[in-house]
Protein backbone atom coordinates (compact mmCIF):
# COMPACT_ATOMS: atom_id res chain seq x y z
CA UNK A 1 0.00 0.00 0.00
CA UNK A 2 1.26 3.47 -0.76
CA UNK A 3 0.43 6.28 1.25
CA UNK A 4 1.42 9.66 0.03
CA UNK A 5 -0.21 13.38 0.30
CA UNK A 6 -3.79 13.98 -1.58
CA UNK A 7 -3.67 16.21 -4.44
CA UNK A 8 -6.65 18.16 -5.78
CA UNK A 9 -6.34 15.61 -8.65
CA UNK A 10 -7.11 12.92 -5.97
CA UNK A 11 -10.62 14.87 -5.15
CA UNK A 12 -13.17 13.13 -7.43
CA UNK A 13 -11.92 9.68 -5.69
CA UNK A 14 -11.56 11.04 -2.49
CA UNK A 15 -15.51 12.11 -2.09
CA UNK A 16 -16.67 8.62 -4.04
CA UNK A 17 -15.37 7.19 -0.89
CA UNK A 18 -17.18 9.47 1.51
CA UNK A 19 -20.36 9.29 -0.31
CA UNK A 20 -19.78 5.47 -0.23
CA UNK A 21 -19.42 5.89 3.69
CA UNK A 22 -21.70 8.73 4.83
CA UNK A 23 -23.77 8.73 1.92
CA UNK A 24 -23.33 12.63 1.28
CA UNK A 25 -20.58 14.87 0.31
CA UNK A 26 -21.67 17.94 2.54
CA UNK A 27 -18.06 18.09 3.28
CA UNK A 28 -16.46 18.51 0.09
CA UNK A 29 -15.21 22.21 0.48
CA UNK A 30 -13.60 20.76 3.97
CA UNK A 31 -11.77 18.09 2.34
CA UNK A 32 -10.40 20.36 -0.79
CA UNK A 33 -9.39 22.85 1.58
CA UNK A 34 -7.45 20.12 3.34
CA UNK A 35 -5.98 18.82 0.58
CA UNK A 36 -4.88 22.57 -0.55
CA UNK A 37 -3.11 22.99 2.90
CA UNK A 38 -1.57 19.70 2.11
CA UNK A 39 -3.17 18.09 5.33
CA UNK A 40 -5.12 15.17 3.46
CA UNK A 41 -3.06 11.69 3.06
CA UNK A 42 -4.38 8.97 1.10
CA UNK A 43 -4.16 5.07 0.88
CA UNK A 44 -3.87 3.71 -2.36
CA UNK A 45 -3.71 0.13 -4.04
CA UNK A 46 -2.37 -0.23 -7.54
CA UNK A 47 -2.87 3.86 -8.01
CA UNK A 48 -6.81 3.83 -6.50
CA UNK A 49 -7.16 5.37 -3.43
CA UNK A 50 -9.01 3.20 -0.59
CA UNK A 51 -8.73 5.55 1.96
CA UNK A 52 -8.23 9.32 3.08
CA UNK A 53 -7.15 10.82 6.65
CA UNK A 54 -7.72 14.68 7.68
CA UNK A 55 -5.26 15.75 9.88
CA UNK A 56 -5.30 19.53 11.57
CA UNK A 57 -2.21 21.15 14.26
CA UNK A 58 -5.40 23.10 16.18
CA UNK A 59 -6.20 20.66 19.01
CA UNK A 60 -5.01 22.93 21.85
CA UNK A 61 -1.57 23.20 19.49
CA UNK A 62 -1.56 19.26 19.40
CA UNK A 63 -1.52 17.21 16.00
CA UNK A 64 -4.74 15.82 15.89
CA UNK A 65 -6.05 13.47 13.41
CA UNK A 66 -9.63 15.02 12.46
CA UNK A 67 -11.03 12.29 10.00
CA UNK A 68 -10.49 9.15 8.41
CA UNK A 69 -12.58 7.11 6.44
CA UNK A 70 -11.70 3.84 4.79
CA UNK A 71 -14.00 2.53 1.42
CA UNK A 72 -16.31 -0.64 3.05
CA UNK A 73 -14.64 -2.74 0.42
CA UNK A 74 -11.92 -2.52 1.91
CA UNK A 75 -11.96 -2.37 5.17
CA UNK A 76 -9.99 -4.71 7.80
CA UNK A 77 -7.01 -4.98 5.16
CA UNK A 78 -5.08 -2.52 6.93
CA UNK A 79 -6.01 0.76 5.25
CA UNK A 80 -6.90 2.94 8.36
CA UNK A 81 -3.52 1.32 10.19
CA UNK A 82 -1.54 2.51 7.61
CA UNK A 83 -2.50 6.11 7.22
CA UNK A 84 -2.36 6.48 11.20
CA UNK A 85 1.29 5.28 11.07
CA UNK A 86 2.23 7.20 8.49
CA UNK A 87 0.81 10.29 10.07
CA UNK A 88 3.06 9.18 13.41
CA UNK A 89 6.20 8.99 11.55
CA UNK A 90 5.92 11.93 9.93
CA UNK A 91 4.48 14.25 13.32
CA UNK A 92 6.13 17.24 14.87
CA UNK A 93 4.95 17.32 18.01
CA UNK A 94 5.20 14.85 21.12
CA UNK A 95 1.38 13.41 21.01
CA UNK A 96 -1.04 12.87 18.57
CA UNK A 97 -4.87 12.99 19.70
CA UNK A 98 -7.85 11.78 17.30
CA UNK A 99 -11.62 10.51 18.50
CA UNK A 100 -14.37 8.37 17.53
CA UNK A 101 -17.71 7.74 18.57
CA UNK A 102 -18.13 5.47 21.77
CA UNK A 103 -20.44 3.06 19.17
CA UNK A 104 -17.25 2.39 16.48
CA UNK A 105 -15.95 -0.40 17.84
CA UNK A 106 -13.58 -1.09 14.56
CA UNK A 107 -12.07 2.46 14.81
CA UNK A 108 -11.44 2.01 19.20
CA UNK A 109 -9.64 -1.68 18.11
CA UNK A 110 -7.47 0.41 15.36
CA UNK A 111 -6.57 2.79 18.17
CA UNK A 112 -5.89 0.06 20.44
CA UNK A 113 -3.83 -2.12 18.57
CA UNK A 114 -0.81 1.08 17.57
CA UNK A 115 -0.86 2.46 21.58
CA UNK A 116 -3.50 4.83 21.30
CA UNK A 117 -5.10 5.11 25.01
CA UNK A 118 -7.89 7.02 25.49
CA UNK A 119 -7.80 10.24 27.20
CA UNK A 120 -11.34 11.46 27.60
CA UNK A 121 -14.94 11.86 26.90
CA UNK A 122 -17.21 14.25 24.90
CA UNK A 123 -20.63 14.40 25.55
CA UNK A 124 -23.47 15.54 23.42
CA UNK A 125 -22.29 16.01 20.23
CA UNK A 126 -23.72 12.64 18.82
CA UNK A 127 -27.18 12.06 20.70
CA UNK A 128 -26.51 9.14 22.86
CA UNK A 129 -23.04 7.95 21.28
CA UNK A 130 -20.43 9.81 23.45
CA UNK A 131 -17.20 11.21 21.29
CA UNK A 132 -13.99 9.17 22.86
CA UNK A 133 -11.04 10.86 22.54
CA UNK A 134 -7.31 9.26 21.97
CA UNK A 135 -3.91 10.07 22.02
CA UNK A 136 -1.03 8.70 21.40
CA UNK A 137 2.36 9.98 22.94
CA UNK A 138 5.15 9.94 19.80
Amino acid sequence: MEIRLATILDIKEIMFIEEEVIKSNCREAEIRHSIIQNRCVVGCIDERIFGFLIYHHHFFGQFFVELVIVSPRLRRNGVAKSLLRYIEENCQTSKIFSSTNQSNQPMKEVFKTLGYVESGVINNLDEDDPEIIFVKFI
